[in-house]
């Protein structure tokens, strides 16, 4: 097994546990017209997932815009990264009571040299389901994820996050950047 294997597995298995342990909150729009406006148009105008706000994070967030933004992107070998972000024009559906939508995140990591080190399809898998009596538009999505600590040589490298928007076939490509010192040197 390689080292990008092992990386990925264990990013992969915290995006598990997180997204199992309310990692993907959602609350409604109070405004019965909002629900109104939103399904008189028409369907075309929300195939494309769209992110409002991406981030690192100092810890993990504790609600929407509850998080508190990491001032930069070093992280000692050994770290563990925690990214927020907010994903608006999800497609949803309503089914036995609940509001249902889903997103899943694909994760490419590259050096400074642009050479693929991680390639994990399906790293996050995000379900929503919120009990609701009608199909209300959600707002205020958030999804707070976790990386395993991070146990790559130092240097630069640039996290491409994909997020898929599963029920409406749509995704979108976010980058960060960050640079891993060895786990002795100060921030």
């Amino acid at each position: 097994m390689n080292f990008s294997s092992i990386i990925a597995a264990g990013i992969m298995g915290l995006a598990t546990l997180a997204s199992q342990n309310d990692a993907f909150q959602v609350r409604f729009k109070p405004v019965v017209q909002q629900a109104q406006e939103i399904s008189n148009k028409a369907p075309a105008q929300f195939q494309s997932v769209e992110i409002t706000r991406i981030l690192l994070s100092n810890g993990r967030a504790t609600g929407f815009n509850q998080v508190k933004p990491r001032t930069g992107t070093e992280y000692r070998r050994g770290e563990q990264m925690d990214i927020y972000f907010e994903p608006r024009t999800l497609v949803t559906r309503y089914e036995e009571g609940h509001i249902r939508a889903a997103m899943t995140v694909d994760l490419e990591v590259r050096d400074a040299e642009g050479k693929v080190i991680v390639n994990q399809e399906g790293a996050w898998k995000l379900p929503i389901a919120v009990q609701a009596p009608s199909h209300l538009p959600l707002s205020q999505l958030f999804a707070a994820m976790s990386t395993t600590p991070i146990n790559l040589p130092a240097g630069r490298y640039q996290f491409k996050l994909r997020i898929h928007d599963d029920f409406g076939g749509s995704f979108t490509d976010r980058h960060v950047g960050i640079t891993i010192v060895e786990a002795q040197a100060s921030r």
